[in-house]
């Protein structure tokens, strides 16, 4: 699977250079919260359709900038309550799965977000998982080499 992002990834980076549309923004959210002992764990939760882990994210409405579209979408899909950091942790590029093999390019924004609490009623509930995960397990889940590495630097960021 991660070959064929990569393959894709690279398609997406040729169809540009003969003139296909740019990417579209999006947010994301990085939940983060620190255990006791001191350990950052990484809030994933999975796509509605393909199952994959990925991390909150979706478009940016009328008004919105990029932490509070991260946050708002934290809370409809996976019941994230908490403070949003407002500078960007990073950004990577991703594909949005259509349907019947069609894609389109993202660009996306992804913000920290430290977790003070999961709210059980929330827009989504119910139709994805959520998993608390370690930095290297969260790396390791996702399929895009791009949001990988930003959640390594991720780590080192916010335990500093």
């Amino acid at each position: 699977m991660k070959f064929l992002r990569a393959v894709d990834y690279s398609l997406g980076w040729i169809a540009s250079l003969m003139g296909a549309p740019p990417p579209k923004l999006q947010a994301a959210a990085l939940a983060y919260r620190v255990e006791e002992d001191g350990a950052l764990q990484f809030l994933l939760i999975t796509s509605r359709r393909t199952k994959r882990w990925i991390l909150p994210k979706g478009g940016i409405e009328k008004g919105e900038g990029t932490a509070e579209a991260a946050q708002r979408e934290a809370f409809e899909e996976a019941g994230v309550v908490g403070q949003i950091h407002k500078e960007p942790l990073g950004i990577y590029d991703g594909r949005k799965y259509l349907g019947a093999g069609a894609t389109r390019r993202m660009r996306i924004v992804v913000h920290a977000l430290q977790v003070e609490r999961l709210a059980e009623d929330y827009p989504e509930a119910g139709q994805r998982q959520v998993r608390w995960m370690s930095p290297d397990e969260a790396a390791t889940a996702v399929d895009e080499s791009q949001l990988a590495a930003l959640i390594h630097d991720a780590a080192q960021k916010l335990l500093d």
